[in-house]
């Protein structure tokens, strides 16, 4: 469909680009007003995903980036993206919990004793990655105002724009602190690679759940979140849902609210949109089942029947396979509440 049939402007709706087909997760965020911002990451020079989508896009300025958590699949190659708009970006948003000190003090000695424990290949290579991203953060902290950088503990109030607004409802302060505690006592000489996803599930609780709504539409970004869903005075069922965790059965909506097929009668999410992780080979046949149950359109970006890879890397326990594939779907979402899967 060209950009003159898609029309941001004239016809008034917010468009999420879901990237995600089995590589790693990025939502870029058109707003009605013509502006743009970025949830997540994990991009390439190989794989340019949403960074090459949004250069052709002739895309200038960013009004935010979030990173919802330190996982690989959602920060890889992020740093290029800051890099490509540096000076442009308006408002940084990350995970909050953790300084950039208490990274970067334990990562070389958590990546090196995951190689020397299980002959990891990808350990230190992921820690580098991770180092990169955080560098350009620093740099960002630096150059924006304090108000203009945040870690984003719920509840929050991060943006708005004309009918728009965006805020952090997951996860608390006490959910961090408790994150913090956990994974800062995690013994060094164990290997505990926590920032990556083989023994990083603890920080899927760290995710950042966006909540944004227009008029009286609303839209739940859920990272990778796990848990119950505990955000009170939400909507619990939104117009549009970014299923949490690559459809894992673990995901925040999945043990809590997500329709079944028990409940035939019970309201539906006009849309769900599932992103593919071959690594963990996510999502299940059974997942997707759910969810399609449960909303009035399920998406699986990639391809509507995903079918995970089974390339096995010496030294990993699971699938991981490399993707050159930069699918995603648009989904257009009007005020009136109502929104519909527009094809890439």
């Amino acid at each position: 469909m060209s950009r003159k049939g898609i029309g941001a402007k004239q016809n008034k709706v917010l468009r999420l680009h879901i990237f995600g087909p089995g590589y790693g997760e990025s939502v870029a965020i058109e707003l009605p007003s013509g502006k743009w911002g970025v949830v997540d990451c994990c991009v390439s020079n190989r794989n340019p995903g949403v960074l090459g989508f949004l250069k052709k896009r002739g895309v200038q300025k960013l009004e935010f980036f979030c990173l919802t958590h330190p996982h690989a699949d959602h920060f890889t190659g992020a740093e290029l993206l800051l890099d490509e708009y540096d000076g442009r970006i308006a408002r940084v948003w990350k995970y909050g919990g953790f300084s950039t000190k208490d990274i970067l003090a334990r990562l070389h000695m958590l990546s090196m004793a995951t190689h020397e424990r299980n002959k990891d290949p990808e350990a230190i290579r992921t820690a580098d990655k991770f180092c990169k991203v955080m560098r350009a953060f620093v740099k960002l902290r630096k150059a924006l105002p304090p108000d203009c950088y945040r870690h984003a503990v719920a509840p929050l109030d991060l943006f708005a724009d004309g009918e728009v607004s965006i805020e952090a409802v997951r996860p608390c302060a006490a959910m961090t602190e408790e994150l913090q505690e956990l994974v800062m006592n995690k013994r060094v000489s164990d290997g505990c690679l926590v920032f990556l996803d083989e023994e990083g599930h603890d920080l899927n609780n760290l995710s950042v759940v966006l909540e944004l709504k227009y008029g009286k539409t609303s839209v739940l970004l859920m990272g990778d979140a796990q848990g119950e869903f505990d955000a009170p005075g939400k909507a619990l069922l939104p117009t549009v849902l970014k299923v949490p965790h690559h459809g894992s059965v673990n995901g925040l909506w999945a043990n809590t609210t997500a329709p079944s097929s028990s409940k035939p009668k019970q309201s539906k999410i006009q849309i769900a949109i599932i992103t593919p992780y071959s690594s963990s080979g996510l999502p299940k046949a059974h997942m997707v089942k759910r969810y399609a149950n449960g909303s009035g359109n399920l998406f699986v970006t990639g391809s509507k029947t995903f079918v995970p890879s089974t390339r096995i890397v010496a030294g990993l326990a699971n699938c991981r396979a490399v993707s050159s594939n930069t699918e995603y779907c648009t989904v257009e979402i009007t005020s009136g509440g109502s929104a519909r899967v527009v094809s890439a």
